[in-house]
């Protein structure tokens, strides 16, 4: 709920979010390592995409923002494109992964 306080929606999609990719995560992970939850990081920039909309249009975006980042997500995957990660910092990543 805190995620979806964060990017100004409805904390009820918070809850949904939080249930959903744990589910999906589970599935699909290829590792029982993987750690799959929600991120502060990626609720503050769904938040600042959403700031100027409001009422039923915000909501409108927000699904088709999700939609878009999982449709995103899949083709990498497909591809095998993990290897792009490489071209970020490791002092990049380390700063993501410490502030999620």
């Amino acid at each position: 709920m805190a995620q979806a306080l964060i990017a100004n929606v409805n904390p009820i999609y918070g809850l949904y979010s939080g249930m959903l990719n744990t589910i999906v995560g589970s599935l699909t992970s290829s590792s029982s390592l993987m750690i799959i939850s929600l991120t502060n990081a990626l609720a503050l920039v769904t938040g600042s995409a959403l700031l100027n909309l409001k009422g039923e249009v915000k909501i409108e975006a927000l699904f088709t923002l999700t939609l878009l980042v999982g449709l995103i997500q899949l083709i990498l995957g497909l591809f095998k494109l993990g290897g792009i990660k490489r071209f970020i910092s490791d002092s990049v990543m380390t700063g993501f992964i410490a502030a999620a």
